[in-house]
């Protein structure tokens, strides 16, 4: 069977539906962590989702050719397994554990938040002319995203895990 364009590399997984990658990597990692809840992951899904959208607060939707939603969930779903590797063959070295796990999976989801513009950065267009712009707005950005669910208070997973 020819692998499809908007699904992984084992062609199971599509790349284009959030809630397809969100439920693989949680099964990537209930089965190494048969104790740890998904809830950080799926809630980081939902406000990826949300941001991509542009319905979360004070961000416009992403326009951007490559750095879309396909390339986020394809780069999170290949960070999870990059993870699920190294835990299932590590030799002495010490585990990630399921909150360094989910981390590494928040990571990969808003890597690119940078190409989300804020609705404040008015005749901007979203779309990033080159990756000095985007890596300069990405961390001021994604330290503004996990305070604005909760009046200024860090509130995103990523600040709890």
């Amino acid at each position: 069977m020819e692998r499809r364009n908007n699904y992984d590399v084992t062609n199971r997984v599509d790349t284009t539906d959030p809630a397809a990658v969100n439920g693989e990597i949680n099964r990537i990692f209930v089965k190494l962590y048969p104790k740890a809840s998904t809830r950080v992951l799926n809630r980081s899904f939902r406000d990826l989702v949300r941001l991509h959208l542009g319905e979360y607060p004070g961000y416009r939707a992403s326009d951007t050719g490559y750095h879309n939603l396909q390339h986020t969930l394809d780069v999170t779903l290949a960070m999870a397994r990059l993870m699920d590797g190294y835990e299932r063959s590590r030799d002495g070295t010490d585990a990630l554990g399921p909150r360094l796990f989910g981390f590494g999976i928040v990571t990969a989801l808003f890597h690119d938040v940078g190409y989300y513009a804020a609705q404040e950065r008015r005749g901007i267009h979203a779309q990033a002319c080159d990756s000095r712009g985007q890596v300069s707005r990405a961390v001021p950005q994604q330290a503004g995203f996990g305070k604005t669910r909760s009046r200024g208070r860090a509130s995103h997973p990523l600040y709890r895990l």
